[in-house]
């Protein structure tokens, strides 16, 4: 007879099979589904109550449509980590506040390793304590976004535990975690951004509605246009194959291959935050320019950056101050653990592991360094200085890519091998000529990516602000004449977004 744990094992992983079509951002299902609930919170959109009960039937129908009965999942640690707020912020044994605290986190926690690590680590243990043998394998369905509604709660329950007031409505406290626009791919939003917002009514301003549509717009061209042209055309033709191409065609793939995925997940971030927008909420921004970086540091600065300062407060800011006796060295320390765990979060393969060791290497080293950077600096020209600065950032950034792609493949140490093998010892720029010839469509978008993504921040503020002035009839048909022309070169099949898998 099978135990309850067995048996909820089955439950959990034959529940959960995916119920066809998943509501995409791209997709014409998503719109008429998404019009007909938006038309229904205009309607309500006073009525705060009502507002936020469609809020969340959609948003549940809409996880649900990615990850099946696993929205039973969201639901039960949601209402249990609201309930465990209340208990946190009424208790006044210090010990209790504690225990729930743990509880919360261990729940959390334990259910996004179980889901999301448990083959990791036993093909982990069983490759050291049997070498040579194949570890078992756990059908275990991964659901999709748990990695970021699992933060909301955790950070929601550190942060009452730290003092906050909980959120009293079990209906708002579900809507925040549920929120549709980025429970799949972020930006990880905090309390105080969410909860706030839906105490208020619906009001759409006409900036806001511009805003919304230009955000939009603005995400679908980087997902169609530069994202899936570059990786259906050219990167994932490369990546999937490395020893069937050239050094030369290897090293520009690493190349493109970073700005296909900064299309494809600031795209999306862009989408969500033009629909959040129509819906009257503001999200923080999760992207700022990131290949202006010049060095590691200032990369997550402005990469992911709701998920940087998500380990920044939780993790890297607690370690340092316990560890602030041990001084600069507790400090390394700190970076270094945190940019691991950053790896791992994003999946369970040594790839995304050494992926962030890697960036957490050169942070310390940059963190030691500091001093002679600047004695550096102060002798160099500025332009050059910062010129030579972003693109030796961007080509670590391109070597370190090769370790963030093979884990999205789930390739080994060999595959990884191969690809450096090649764009170390292989390339021949004499053959850059040929590389234009036969890719030059993929050159073209490749150098329009680049163009676009340096372009001056204030010409970009300034287009969005001329399109936010127009009327909103002019809006509407560029809009529809944009939307008509990115729709040329979309694939047959619409392409899910990279950082639905994290």
């Amino acid at each position: 007879m099978e135990t309850f744990w067995e048996q909820l094992q089955g439950a959990l992983i034959h529940n959960s099979q995916l119920p066809g079509t998943q509501l995409l951002f791209t997709g014409s299902l998503f719109w008429l589904l998404f019009t007909a609930v938006y038309a229904l919170m205009v309607l309500t959109g006073r009525w705060t109550t009502a507002r936020t009960g469609l809020m969340v039937a959609f948003s549940l129908f809409f996880y649900y449509k990615f990850s099946g009965w696993f929205v039973e999942l969201l639901v039960g640690t949601a209402l249990m980590d609201w309930a465990i707020g209340l208990a946190i912020h009424k208790e006044r044994d210090d010990h209790l506040k504690t225990f729930w605290k743990v509880l919360s986190v261990t729940v959390n926690l334990g259910l996004l390793a179980y889901f999301k690590y448990t083959n990791f680590f036993v093909q982990s243990w069983w490759s050291v304590a049997n070498p040579g043998e194949s570890a078992p394998l756990y059908d275990i369905l991964l659901p999709i976004g748990i990695s970021y509604y699992s933060f909301k709660s955790i950070s929601y329950i550190l942060d009452v535990h730290g003092g906050d007031e909980p959120e009293r409505n079990p209906l708002r406290y579900l809507a925040y975690v549920s929120f549709f626009p980025n429970i799949l791919a972020g930006p990880i939003s905090r309390k105080d951004e969410i909860l706030p917002q839906l105490r208020k009514p619906l009001v759409l301003t006409r900036e806001q509605a511009g805003l919304a549509v230009f955000f939009f717009v603005k995400g679908l061209f980087k997902k169609i246009v530069i994202a899936d042209y570059l990786g259906q055309n050219f990167v994932n033709r490369i990546f999937d194959n490395p020893s069937l191409y050239s050094g030369l065609e290897n090293l520009m793939a690493t190349y493109a291959y970073g700005f296909q995925l900064y299309a494809d997940f600031s795209g999306y971030i862009d989408m969500a935050l033009g629909i959040a927008l129509l819906m009257g909420f503001q999200l923080r921004p999760n992207f700022n320019e990131p290949f202006k970086a010049g060095n590691i540091s200032d990369f997550w600065r402005r990469w992911h950056m709701t998920l940087s300062q998500w380990f920044n407060d939780y993790v890297f800011v607690p370690l340092s101050f316990a560890w602030r006796r041990w001084g600069r060295m507790g400090t390394l320390v700190a970076v270094l653990i945190t940019f691991s765990l950053s790896g791992l979060w994003h999946g369970p393969h040594w790839g995304y592991i050494l992926w962030g060791v890697s960036h957490g290497v050169v942070i310390a080293w940059e963190v030691a360094s500091a001093g002679l950077r600047k004695r550096i600096r102060s002798k160099v020209p500025g332009v050059l200085y910062r010129t030579l600065s972003i693109l030796l950032t961007y080509q670590y950034l391109a070597i370190t890519y090769i370790l963030f792609q093979a884990a999205v493949l789930g390739k080994d140490f060999a595959y990884m091998e191969v690809m450096y093998g090649k764009m170390f010892t292989e390339v021949d720029w004499s053959l850059m000529g040929q590389w234009l010839n036969a890719y030059q469509w993929v050159a073209v978008v490749l150098l329009l990516a680049v163009v676009l993504h340096f372009w001056p921040q204030r010409h970009k503020k300034a287009l969005q602000t001329a399109f936010v002035r127009l009327p909103w009839y002019v809006q509407g048909l560029l809009a529809a004449a944009a939307v008509v022309l990115i729709w040329q070169v979309k694939s047959a099949a619409l392409v899910p977004f990279v950082y639905l898998q994290f």
